[in-house]
C-alpha cells in the first residue's frame, strides 16, 4: 500500500484492517451501507443514490463480495439487516474491478 500510495501521490496511506465478521463491522457508525451484489439485487446504484444522496462528510461502508459472489446465507444476512442490495449492471465483475466501478460511481453521483 505504501508503494501504491506513493505512485498515486496520495497524502495519506490507507489503513488495511484485519478481517472481521459482518456483525462487528456493522456495529460501527455508518451513514450509508451499500452492498454490491451480482444477483438478488433490488435496484441500481443511481436509483438508490437518488433516494439516498451522498452528503459531504458521509461515512459510507461499501461491501463487495468475493470472487464467485456472496453465499445464499450472506444474502439472507444482508436482507435480515435491511441492507440495500445494489447492482453495478448486467455484467459479473471481478472483485477488484467492482471496487473501482462502485467507488467511481459513488464519487460521480456525489
Amino acid at each position: 500500500m505504501v508503494e501504491a500510495s506513493k505512485q498515486c501521490e496520495r497524502a495519506k496511506i490507507p489503513t488495511c484492517y484485519p478481517p472481521i465478521t459482518f456483525d462487528k463491522l456493522l456495529n460501527n457508525d455508518f451513514d450509508k451501507i451499500i452492498v454490491f451484489a451480482e444477483r438478488s439485487t433490488e435496484k441500481s446504484l443511481k436509483n438508490y443514490l437518488k433516494e439516498n444522496p451522498v452528503k459531504k462528510g458521509d461515512n459510507i461502508l461499501v461491501i463487495i463480495g468475493p470472487e464467485g459472489g456472496f453465499s445464499e446465507s450472506e444474502f439472507e444476512y444482508f436482507r435480515n439487516k435491511n441492507l440495500p442490495l445494489i447492482t453495478l449492471g448486467d455484467l459479473i465483475l471481478k472483485a477488484e474491478t467492482a471496487v473501482i466501478i462502485g467507488l467511481g460511481n459513488i464519487i460521480y453521483e456525489y
